[in-house]
């Protein structure tokens, strides 16, 4: 059959509008929706980490919830796929951030084991949530971690999770009190941080001066469980006048921004099968 100009024009009009109308259904179809039974369907079933991504962000949401048993569901499927740790970095930190969100105490034990990922954002996101769902008793292993981590944001993280958990143990107080003459300036703002949030008090910004507070006003706290009161004024940084509150030594008494205190993992993201 010999076809005209204008047939050929026509047919193939035809042909692109039919490959349009299966694109957008194809896409229709793979839509995760906007409903708790639909982003969980997507998590389970889903093989494109970015759409699996998109979900554990959502379900993060309270809102995103009809009733507790919903709720309570997710979060058990969060916690499966942060515990097999099989997902990307990225997602596993998310899963974390998402669970503490949700505010839950089903959520803890997955999130205790996440504090030793290998991974530094997931081990950061996972003492953020230990802040909201953890226990008291949780504060010892934040305080080890903001000891012994090796990267910046996580000890930072840790510090935040110490003032959320609001710790009565003695030998916290005396970790964050000794941390004001840490050499970085960061950590020493966030100890500051915390100890003022913990007990509502602002003494002052020197290890000595919150010793001292702490001996007379929190039960267990004396001289004799002191490890070492140090006099020495902390190491300067070039950054101290950029994070130091007012009141600490060189503060200029504005603080724009604290570095690392912005979540560490995007709101949405990329992640690479």
């Amino acid at each position: 059959m010999v076809y005209s100009h204008q047939q050929k024009r026509s047919t193939i009009r035809y042909g692109s509008m039919i490959a349009i109308c299966m694109a957008i259904a194809t896409g229709c179809a793979g839509s995760m929706g906007t409903t708790a039974r639909s982003m969980l369907t997507s998590v389970r079933d889903s093989k494109d980490p970015n759409a699996r991504y998109q979900a554990y962000v959502k379900l993060g949401k309270p809102r995103t919830y009809d009733n507790t048993e919903q709720m309570v569901e997710s979060i058990a499927e969060l916690s499966k796929r942060l515990a097999d740790g099989k997902e990307p970095a990225i997602s596993r930190a998310v899963i974390c951030r998402s669970l503490g969100e949700l505010n839950r105490p089903e959520a803890r034990t997955a999130l205790l084991k996440a504090l030793d990922d290998e991974d530094d954002e997931v081990r950061a996101e996972a003492a953020r949530a230990i802040g909201k769902v953890g226990q008291p008793e949780d504060a010892v292993l934040l305080a080890r971690m903001m000891t012994i981590d090796t990267t910046y944001n996580g000890r930072l993280a840790a510090a935040e999770g110490l003032s959320n958990l609001k710790p009565k143990d003695p030998r916290i107080m005396i970790s964050l009190a000794e941390n004001l003459n840490h050499d970085d300036p960061a950590i020493r703002l966030a100890s500051y941080r915390a100890l003022k949030q913990i007990t509502g008090a602002d003494p002052g910004s020197d290890t000595d001066s919150w010793h001292d507070y702490l001996a007379k006003n929190f039960e267990g706290y004396t001289a004799d469980n002191l490890v070492a009161k140090k006099t020495s004024k902390p190491v300067g940084s070039p950054s101290d006048h950029a994070v130091l509150p007012a009141g600490l030594p060189g503060a200029t008494g504005q603080i724009p921004f604290m570095p690392g205190q912005a979540p560490s993992v995007p709101a949405s993201g990329v992640v690479k099968p």
